[in-house]
């Protein structure tokens, strides 16, 4: 295998394209062509070119992952998934004749944001709990653990207990159509179900309920 080119990417002068002699290419950072003394002509010995696949995963790795965390936050569980389909799209795209090591990349890749501390879950709890205010309490708990929010950093209830009410008050206000005799026990229970499926207490759907005008 040799270098057939190296040519900057239009869009970054910190991204060089390096062709090989069989007309496959990769994008790699430009300090990395210079730490690897890459040159035109150059021949390469299987492991030199290895390390240029690795550094160029790492690298559209890292670009990747700073592209998602930009765009919000993100948990540790949630940019690996990302980060292992984005890893499968690329080594597709770009031919690879070697298989890449994707747990070692995915690995450093971590390390790299976690060492600029860019993986914070009580940011990522955050901008979950602002970006879904009318989810239940307890819906909020399940939807947070399962992107990996450990259980310390989840919300506690008392930050939780003034709005519930408030939130079951809106759904109500939408669904009351929907149910327009809560006199009768099977329509009322029917909503109460719903609202219980969503992760609200039944005493706070009872409460409010029990509150509602023109319920006899």
């Amino acid at each position: 295998m040799e270098i057939k080119k190296l040519s900057f990417s239009s869009r970054s002068a910190s991204r060089v394209f390096v062709t090989f002699s069989d007309n496959s290419y990769l994008p790699l950072d430009s300090d990395s062509v210079l730490n690897f003394h890459l040159k035109k002509n150059q021949a390469l010995t299987p492991l030199q070119y290895q390390k240029i696949v690795d550094q160029s995963l790492f690298f559209l790795l890292k670009d990747y992952a700073l592209r998602q965390i930009a765009l919000s936050p993100k948990t540790e569980k949630i940019i690996t998934q990302k980060l292992n389909l984005y890893l499968k799209k690329i080594v597709s795209k770009y031919g690879l004749k070697t298989q890449p090591s994707f747990q070692a990349l995915i690995k450093d890749t971590l390390e790299y944001l976690n060492g600029k501390n860019l993986l914070d879950p009580q940011s990522f709890v955050d901008y979950f709990i602002r970006h879904h205010p009318k989810k239940s309490y307890q819906h909020l708990c399940l939807l947070l653990s399962r992107q990996g929010v450990p259980p310390q950093l989840l919300p506690r209830p008392d930050s939780f207990s003034s709005g519930e009410k408030d939130k079951i008050k809106k759904i109500l206000t939408k669904k009351i159509h929907r149910f327009p005799d809560l006199s009768d026990y099977k329509s009322k229970n029917k909503l109460i179900s719903s609202l219980l499926r969503q992760g609200f207490s039944y005493l706070d759907i009872k409460a409010v309920i029990d509150d509602w005008p023109n319920i006899s």
